[in-house]
């Protein structure tokens, strides 16, 4: 008596899954950590629009001093978040700065604002690096600060691997591999989360690029962020390999800086930039 095969059926079937959701998940990153907007807002007094060009187009960039009137001394290279606009992270960061005169250069990455192309992750780390051998030609030999919030925070880790750069200011940095996996992969067996998170183009990747940055830090932690919980953000802290200071804010992820903190910030800042 023949003995009958066993069905491969299930296992065929797992593969072709697997198989779809890693071809789903190359737009599907980008759909769920971007959300673009291109609408018109308002700036504050005295904020002035710049364009650099990147990739056949131009990059929409917002320009914004600490004391207005007064030369530069520093320059900062601002990122904000994923659903941020350059506009409003000019005068903010500005704000942060305001015990020195520096100008900040906050730029809106490809598919926000007035930047030119699609909204993809892929593009975002090349257009940064651009932005800041454009403010190196501008800044002239003066010290160049990066600043990133959020998603920006693994903008700016990425750049200061890169490039030379006096220090970093860095505000809720999210790991977005671990992010992922364990915000989305219970609810879908990790069958749409692994793939994605394994998309994810690898100069974004804040714990590695933190592991070889060595220029000063300067991290920010909202104590009740729920998107980037702080023990998420404890892990791009932990693996930073330069000098490192943290400062603990009230609030959530997205509540403003109070005076208090900002002021702890500048204090870390002026201890490492003499």
């Amino acid at each position: 008596m023949t003995a009958k095969r066993p069905r491969r059926w299930p296992i065929s079937l797992a593969a072709i899954v697997v198989l779809q959701c890693a071809v789903y998940s190359c737009g599907a990153a980008d759909a769920l950590l971007l959300h673009p907007s291109r609408d018109p807002i308002g700036v504050a007094l005295g904020v002035e629009r710049r364009e650099i060009a990147f990739g056949g187009g131009k990059l929409d960039t917002w320009v914004a001093s600490s004391k207005r009137g007064a030369a530069p001394e520093a320059y900062v290279l601002a990122f904000d978040g994923n659903a941020s606009r350059a506009e409003a992270c000019a005068s903010r960061v500005a704000d942060l700065f305001d015990d020195r005169s520096v100008q900040v250069w906050a730029v809106n990455y490809p598919g926000y604002g007035a930047s030119d192309g699609e909204a993809e992750l892929d593009r975002l780390a090349p257009a940064a690096l651009v932005a800041y051998d454009e403010l190196v030609r501008v800044a002239d030999g003066k010290p160049i600060f990066v600043y990133g919030n959020s998603m920006g925070a693994t903008v700016a880790l990425h750049v200061v691997t890169k490039r030379p750069v006096a220090m970093t200011v860095l505000q809720n940095p999210p790991p977005l591999r671990r992010l992922i996996l364990w915000r989305h992969g219970w609810w879908n067996l990790w069958l749409l989360a692994l793939p994605i998170a394994l998309s994810l183009p690898g100069e974004l990747d804040a714990v590695s690029s933190a592991e070889t940055a060595r220029v000063p830090a300067v991290f920010v932690t909202a104590e009740q962020d729920s998107i980037v919980p702080p023990s998420h953000q404890d892990v791009v802290y932990e693996s930073y390999g330069g000098p490192k200071r943290r400062v603990f804010a009230p609030g959530g992820h997205n509540d403003r800086v109070d005076a208090a903190t900002q002021e702890s910030v500048r204090s870390a800042v002026r201890e490492f930039v003499k």
